[in-house]
């Protein structure tokens, strides 16, 4: 049973109140008078129904503080009144365990920073701030400049907490650039996360590199890892870390990382080019409207270590006819600055894997780049259109 002593006084505080004419009226001029009246008369007859009105008021901010906290975000454009206000609601959730404890998804977005001294406070407010949230799952932290160094303390933070686990992770959306800077370090944090589902990547990254480390190790742990650079549209995905039976849920996850998003071109890492259909018949709907795909491939051993790429002219425009929306094909290597990389296709059969393409059903396609620089393009030359190898380049 409630406490009713108190409530009697209320009660009898709020008739005193509602009776007088002027807080009637100004209390809503939708509420008729007689009913604002017959409510204050039936508190003061009946005490503990004002005290169960506090506990329900109670309950309902602490309900209403659990569903505001459970998603966090923080934008800033450059404005000092949006740094002071993420400023004044990090202290809050570092101040607060119980507030801290319902935030369930952390979002920051920078697109533009104030001054420098706004930078270096804001990022270490925000790395201690990750050190209170245990029950948080979904972490995006998007900043904008990758040339600054200003935003370490942010990521070394990350990965202390990553580490020691203070939280448990499903998604992580974290710049490319922090993989780069600290690849070792986020190794480590990305293994102590057991449950880490998605690892996406804001920015470009390329093989071999420092991000290749960490983005190895989320794939040993069956996180999905994937490169987004918005800038060009590009998604990168990194097809040859995981067994092709799990390349269509593989797929399926990275549509969802998006968000939407519908990628301009795509570029895939596979092991050779056989796993060209596997990768293609993976894909979803909306990976399958790029305008370019450019293949990488891991090349064989062969001889005086010379490294080579070998493309089946008949096979591969069936298995790329999916991709009705092409304008470029790429064929290149894991590694763009091996010399002794080549691939193994006669300029004539470059031509025929042009025209089977087009054939296919890739009607938009005018260009077919190879690692070699012997490429093919759709000309109009003496008043006749069609496929010709373009020079070496230089």
């Amino acid at each position: 049973m409630p406490d009713t002593s108190k409530g009697r006084s209320a009660a009898k505080r709020l008739r005193l109140k509602f009776l007088d004419a002027d807080a009637v009226e100004s209390c809503s001029p939708f509420i008729p008078r007689e009913l604002v009246t017959e409510i204050a008369m039936h508190c003061e007859s009946h005490p503990a129904t004002v005290a169960s009105m506090a506990l329900v008021q109670r309950s309902w901010t602490a309900a209403s503080e659990r569903v505001l906290y459970m998603v966090v975000r923080i934008d800033i454009n450059g404005q000092r009144v949006e740094v002071a206000e993420a400023e004044l609601l990090m202290v809050t959730l570092t101040t607060s365990l119980t507030k801290a404890a319902y935030v369930r998804s952390f979002i920051f977005v920078a697109n533009e920073f104030p001054p420098l001294t706004h930078r270096r406070s804001i990022f270490a407010a925000l790395g201690a701030t990750l050190g209170h949230l245990r029950s948080l799952r979904h972490l995006r932290l998007l900043t904008p400049d990758n040339r600054v160094l200003h935003d370490i303390p942010l990521y070394q933070a990350l990965c202390r907490h990553m580490t020691s686990g203070v939280f448990s992770l499903r998604t992580l959306h974290i710049p490319a650039h922090y993989l780069v800077n600290e690849p070792t370090a986020f190794e480590t944090a990305i293994t102590a996360q057991k449950d880490l589902g998605v690892l996406y990547c804001l920015g470009q990254i390329l093989c071999p590199g420092p991000a290749w480390i960490p983005i190895n190790a989320a794939s040993k742990a069956g996180c999905v890892a994937l490169a987004h650079n918005r800038e060009s549209q590009q998604v990168t995905l990194f097809l040859a870390l995981y067994k092709p039976s799990f390349w269509p849920e593989y797929c399926r996850q990275v549509e969802q990382s998006l968000d939407g998003a519908r990628p301009a071109s795509l570029v895939l890492y596979v092991d050779h080019a056989a796993h060209i259909q596997p990768a293609a018949s993976s894909m979803t709907q909306s990976l399958l409207r790029v305008r370019r795909v450019e293949w990488r491939f891991k090349p064989a051993q062969r001889a005086w270590k010379t490294k080579y790429v070998l493309l089946d002219i008949d096979e591969v425009p069936i298995t790329l006819s999916v991709f009705h929306e092409l304008r470029e094909i790429a064929f290149d290597a894991w590694d763009v600055r091996n010399a002794n990389v080549f691939i193994y296709l006669e300029y004539p059969d470059r031509i025929k894997l042009a025209q089977g393409l087009r054939d296919a059903g890739c009607s938009k396609l005018w260009k077919i780049t190879f690692l070699d620089g012997v490429n093919v393009h759709r000309q109009l030359r003496r008043g006749v259109e069609g496929w010709f190898i373009v020079p070496l380049r230089s």
